[in-house]
């Protein structure tokens, strides 16, 4: 009985010691980071940041910060605190760190943009060619670079296509100082009223939306391909009114498979998808057209045809303003609502929605809806998907919209002159036209100066 009595104890004794020894071999779960408090929490590049909190990787190499998505260079590190250095053009947005595979959000960091504005092209009022200063442009408007990085400016009020190289020579591309509507390559081509060009990445062909601004004139799409020095130019929609009627087959809303039979009410601008397909801002009838090179022709993408109004949805359930310029951006489009003083994002399945701007006629910093632009005229992209918003009561003041769709003011003054300078000195005349090329470098038609602006933003 004794022997029976220690032998149950000593079961019991190995039982508990086993288990024990299973609990304590179990591996503790990873414990999760926190961000407490960044200082300071504004500021431009390179300022440096005490980042505390706990639980971050005690080797620098262990911690991934990043700035509103943009990885920051990490410094100094210990398990509450990380120093780190703010990346250029990080714009407003929360901070995050990751480390051990957890990551955590903290305080959002107001990033403040620092800007050098110079003039690359121009001098005077004319249409001259020449490198830098030599050449002369006549109120340059819309603008796009290529692949290469050369930018296209239309020029002469619509009549003429400038390149521009990156070493700043400037040609004639395509029309002349005369108006007039002309297939053909250099200066035999002719144009009544360009009012935007874009660019298939894919090919280096330009497309050109043209539309003098009346109802009895040209309503054309062309494309312009490289021939030699110059460009070709090619209608393939729309054209000249031989009738001098509205009602004619040059005017008016109708899609079709057969792109040249297609009706356009004022072609306001354009863009390119990565597959090639063109997408028209069609201006007098509030939509976004869809020109494919396929079996589909032309189809209207978003918008209620003939009706200006505001509205997000599918299709033509949507509604649009006066719109003026649309973009291509990370697989989407995003149009500038000019009359609803907002940016709409269009997914490829033509679902609209609003991106930023609450629809006031204001200049306010702020995310999303509760942003607000005094206008929303000419539009670009940068690599990031950053977007690029010419606004301002003289539209001289540039606006940025992060990833996260916060809003910022780049440069501080609208007042109408002319002087480089930084985010604080710059002065324009009217910026009628915007572009960015490989490097992130935006570059500014400055249309009342006839001057063609460079504007590096960090």
């Amino acid at each position: 009985m004794k022997r029976m009595f220690y032998g149950v104890i000593v079961l019991a004794v190995f039982i508990c010691l086993f288990s024990s020894c299973k609990k304590d071999s179990k591996p503790s779960e990873p414990v999760g980071i926190s961000v407490a408090s960044i200082s300071p929490d504004a500021g431009p590049h390179s300022t440096v940041v005490k980042i505390s909190g706990k639980n971050f990787s005690e080797t620098v190499s262990g911690n991934e910060v990043r700035f509103n998505g943009v990885l920051a260079e990490v410094l100094n590190a210990s398990s509450t605190e990380l120093t780190v250095k703010v990346p250029k053009r990080a714009g407003t947005g929360k901070v995050t760190v990751a480390a051990a595979g957890k990551s955590a959000d903290g305080p959002v960091f107001n990033f403040k943009y620092t800007v050098t504005v110079s003039t690359v092209a121009g001098n005077g009022v004319g249409l001259s060619d020449g490198k830098g200063n030599a050449a002369k442009f006549f109120r340059p408007q819309q603008m796009a670079f290529d692949k290469d990085d050369n930018l296209y400016v239309i020029d002469q009020e619509g009549r003429a296509l400038r390149k521009v190289l990156p070493d700043g020579t400037v040609s004639t591309y395509a029309g002349a100082a005369t108006a007039g509507f002309a297939d053909g390559t250099g200066t035999q081509a002719r144009f009544n009223g360009i009012n935007d060009v874009c660019v298939d990445r894919n090919t280096n062909n330009l497309y050109i939306a043209e539309f003098p601004g009346n109802i009895f004139g040209v309503n054309a799409i062309r494309k312009i391909t490289p021939d030699g020095n110059a460009g070709k130019a090619v209608t393939i929609a729309g054209g000249p009114d031989q009738t001098n009627d509205a009602s004619s087959n040059m005017w008016g809303h109708e899609d079709n498979a057969n792109i040249r039979l297609a009706k356009f009410r004022g072609p306001k601008a354009c863009a390119t998808d990565a597959d090639g397909n063109l997408y028209i801002l069609d201006y007098n009838n509030y939509c976004i057209r869809k020109m494919s090179f396929g079996a589909t022709g032309v189809t209207t993408l978003a918008g209620h045809s003939g009706e200006l109004n505001y509205a997000d949805g599918m299709g033509t359930a949507a509604k649009f303003g006066s719109a003026t310029d649309i973009i291509s951006v990370d697989g989407n489009l995003v149009v500038a609502d000019f009359s609803n003083y907002r940016m709409r994002r269009i997914e490829l399945n033509g679902k609209v929605t609003t991106l930023a701007g609450d629809g006031t006629s204001a200049d306010k910093d702020g995310t999303g809806t509760g942003a607000a632009f005094a206008k929303t005229a000419f539009a670009a992209a940068d690599k990031e998907g950053n977007i690029y918003v010419v606004s301002g009561a003289n539209f001289n003041t540039i606006r940025v919209i992060s990833k996260s769709s916060t809003v910022s003011t780049v440069n501080t003054n609208d007042a109408v002159g002319y002087k480089d300078g930084n985010e604080d000195e710059a002065r324009f005349s009217s910026i009628m036209g915007i572009a960015v090329n490989s490097k992130n470098e935006l570059y500014v038609s400055d249309y009342g100066n006839s001057l063609i602006r460079k504007v590096v933003i960090e």
